[in-house]
């Protein structure tokens, strides 16, 4: 990656976590979203955006804890999806317009404790959400940056977060059995001699 490559993928980067911030209402979309990174093709004609809702949708945060730790996190729409005031929402490009906050919303993994199948469906429909706002993103990208061609945007999740908190948790759960099994081996009572009374035997 050149450095104007490079220099414009940190710009759209800072960009779509603004937007998102600010400018994008839909209740499909959890109040932490984390814009990880940015890969802009070397035509500039094509940028994918990697995401992550770890921040939303693990057990600790309850849904919609602050994130510590991870660049580029977000509160989309702003936290709060009512009162009717704000930016227009965005959900009703490419057929997507369904669920767009009227006031009343509530953000999406707002503040239950979401099982596996439940974070599978609203990773779901983050995804189907921020399908449906790029181009309304693009459109704002194109405004602000004013490039010569602006990027079409594929949204991507990324797991390597995930992936790496899971190793580390196997990790530590291997060295904590280990550290417990030595811990029983040297707690357990000795076992008995039997030399005294083989050489009373003996003698």
């Amino acid at each position: 990656m050149n450095n104007r490559t490079a220099r414009v993928s940190e710009e759209i980067k800072k960009e779509v976590s603004d937007i998102l911030r600010n400018d994008v209402r839909d209740p499909r979309l959890p109040e932490v979203l984390s814009v990880l990174k940015v890969d802009v093709s070397k035509d500039f004609s094509h940028a994918k955006i990697y995401y992550s809702t770890l921040a939303a949708f693990s057990p600790a945060s309850g849904g919609g804890g602050s994130a510590g730790g991870v660049g580029g996190v977000v509160a989309a729409g702003g936290g709060k999806a009512g009162g009717g005031k704000g930016p227009a929402a965005v959900g009703g490009e490419a057929g997507a317009g369904a669920g767009i906050a009227d006031g009343g919303g509530k953000a999406a993994g707002g503040g239950e404790k979401a099982g596996a199948g439940d974070r599978a469906a609203g990773e779901a429909a983050v995804a189907k959400a921020l399908g449906g706002a790029a181009g309304f993103i693009r459109r704002e990208l194109g405004a602000r940056l004013r490039l010569r061609r602006t990027p079409e945007l594929h949204f991507v999740a990324d797991h390597s977060i995930e992936r790496v908190i899971g190793m580390n948790r196997l990790i530590s759960e291997t060295i904590r059995d280990d550290a417990a099994k030595l811990e029983s081996m040297h707690s357990a009572p000795a076992a008995p001699s039997f030399m005294p009374k083989l050489e009373k035997e003996w003698s």
